[in-house]
């Protein structure tokens, strides 16, 4: 019986790790992703932080959208 407890508890830590890592890969991703793109856009047309903090507002706003609907997707 207690081994059967200590399986949950550690199911339910395996399982806490993995909507972490996914939240955190959620958030990494697209904003340097679109930082990187940016940056690129900027080195191109010579504008220099313009395109670099657009990209890495759009990047955090979209990053914001994944994970609600993540969470939403596990609440349901």
């Amino acid at each position: 019986m207690e081994k059967l407890k200590k399986l949950k508890e550690q199911s339910k830590l395996s399982y806490g790790i993995l909507i972490g890592s996914s939240i955190a890969f959620l958030i990494l991703m697209p904003t340097v992703f679109l930082l990187l793109v940016g940056m690129g856009i900027d080195a191109y047309t010579h504008k220099s932080p313009l395109f670099t903090l657009s990209g890495a507002i759009v990047g955090f706003l979209s990053s914001f959208y994944n994970i609600y609907r993540l969470l939403k997707r596990l609440t349901q």
